[in-house]
């Protein structure tokens, strides 16, 4: 499939990074430039464009108007670093251990031996960069330019300040009076939490030419289908599903191009004891104490009717799906 050379620009929430594949590809198949802009802790309903009066966003209210707006979006994880690597690595981060927030003592972080999408770009003769928060480890092995990215600066810390170049620890951290109006709209929960809130996000994709201007999408889709949306945009084959690099997320390409639906299918989360899985309309949060509560998005974005007792076939269907998926996620190491 070939597609125009240009700038593609996706805009999500959760991150504090974008990096860039600033050179055009082949001269057969033209690939177009591509920026992933992430937003750390933005909430659902803290732009202009998803409705909040307070904020003044115009230039992503922007790209809304002249790209394609995702109502249904999701961070892989309520918190930075699990929601990072499953966009590096286009597969859930429970594969690799990163379930939440990575230390600043620095003993984990994003292991060598894993393909990114960096990397996957880079071999089809992109220029890779990071700009900001990484927060998936602070040793050298950990490092962006050991995954892929050509260039880096910014934060190895999630604590860090863009101003000092310090952490809330004290340490360096800087690598070559306002009024709380954030939002999270009608979603239950915040940060560190499996509620809507947690995870929701805005999402927004610019291309001029391509994508439908004004278009907005309810199609169900998470941080780690970036990088499988990437590689088809840059006319890229995605690896294949029997091999150990296999993705767990889905090509957006052609939901964005052709208004395509996705294919239906089973999304999870966990962290710190909670766990959730969404299944169309159906959403199962399971607290560290074993109660269950499910709830339908269709008619309860805000989650609070509990419909457990009144559909525990569904309750049921979901929680042996969940343990499918903790089986196939499982570390070796585990």
């Amino acid at each position: 499939m070939k597609y125009d050379p240009g700038v593609i620009l996706i805009f999500a929430s959760v991150l504090a990074c974008c990096f860039g594949a600033a050179e055009s590809g082949f001269a057969e198949q033209p690939q177009p430039n591509i920026v992933v802009i992430l937003a750390d802790d933005l909430g659902y309903g803290d732009l202009g464009c998803y409705g909040n009066v307070h904020n003044d966003t115009p230039h992503l209210d922007r790209l809304a108007r002249e790209g394609m707006r995702l109502t249904d979006f999701h961070s892989n994880g309520p918190m930075c670093s699990p929601t990072r690597a499953a966009l590096l690595l286009g597969r859930y981060q429970h594969r690799i251990g990163i379930e939440s927030a990575i230390s600043t003592r620095g003993e984990q972080g994003l292991p060598e031996g894993e393909q990114t999408l960096a990397e996957a770009l880079r071999a089809a003769g992109y220029a890779t960069a990071v700009f900001g928060k990484w927060h998936l480890g602070k040793r050298p092995e950990f490092l962006p330019t050991r995954h892929g990215f050509d260039e880096f600066r910014g934060l190895l810390c999630g604590c860090g300040d863009y101003r000092s170049h310090i952490d809330r620890n004290g340490n360096p951290d800087w690598w070559r009076g306002w009024k709380d109006i954030s939002s999270n709209g009608l979603c239950r929960g915040q940060k560190g939490q499996l509620y809507e809130g947690g995870h929701r996000v805005p999402a927004l994709f610019w291309w001029p030419g391509r994508i439908k201007p004004g278009s907005t999408i309810d199609e169900t889709a998470m941080t780690m289908d970036l990088f499988p949306t990437c590689l088809e945009l840059a006319g890229l084959e995605l690896p294949p599903s029997d091999s150990r690099d296999a993705l767990d997320g889905v090509s957006l390409a052609p939901l964005l191009l052709e208004n395509k639906p996705l294919p239906e299918r089973t999304l999870f989360w966990r962290m710190r004891g909670q766990k959730a899985v969404r299944r169309g309309p159906w959403k199962l949060v399971v607290q560290p104490d074993g109660k269950a509560e499910l709830y339908n998005l269709a008619d309860d974005l805000g989650e609070t009717r509990n419909l457990a007792a009144k559909h525990a076939e569904v309750v049921d269907r979901l929680l042996d799906e969940l343990a499918r998926w903790e089986a196939l996620v499982k570390r070796k190491t585990d």
